[in-house]
């Protein structure tokens, strides 16, 4: 039975957590024996793998509404034809100044760097699960819910 459990988002769960002293390493170690004197079993890390070309692709056609916020993509959601969101009818569409294919580029090469050790620590010891993050969603869901119910 278990009796709690717990999501680590990338390395922002730790960020402020280490000294820049202390190897990366070492706080995943440091994780590892806090939840062994909670009695927790850390059973799965989840990576949620998408080719890095289909994510830009993903994250540079992305759209909102600036009035109600409603998310549009270029390919799979489109801007209606007549210029307004279909939930309010707005015709003010944003997109994130950062979703541009140079910056996604460097955030990849940050993320990359920074859970690379990550995932080759838990790889090492047998706790890594990949899933497919460019399955519908609902197959991701259902990958999702088998490694968290340890099916």
């Amino acid at each position: 039975m278990i009796n709690s459990q717990a999501f680590f988002t990338g390395l922002k769960s730790l960020k402020g957590a280490r000294s820049p002293a202390l190897p990366l390493a070492a706080c995943f170690v440091a994780l590892g024996a806090l939840l062994n004197d909670c009695n927790i079993e850390l059973d799965s890390v989840i990576e949620i793998q998408v080719d890095d070309k289909a994510l830009i692709k993903r994250i540079t056609g992305r759209s909102t509404c600036g009035g109600c916020g409603q998310v549009y993509h270029d390919e799979t959601k489109p801007w209606p034809m007549d210029g307004k969101c279909s939930t309010c009818g707005s015709t003010d569409v944003k997109r994130r100044a950062d979703d541009n294919e140079e910056s996604l580029k460097h955030r990849l090469m940050e993320y990359y760097k920074k859970t690379s050790p990550l995932l080759g620590y838990y790889f090492a010891k047998g706790n890594l699960v990949s899933i497919d993050g460019l399955l519908s969603m609902n197959e991701v869901r259902d990958s999702l819910k088998k490694v968290i119910n340890n099916e």
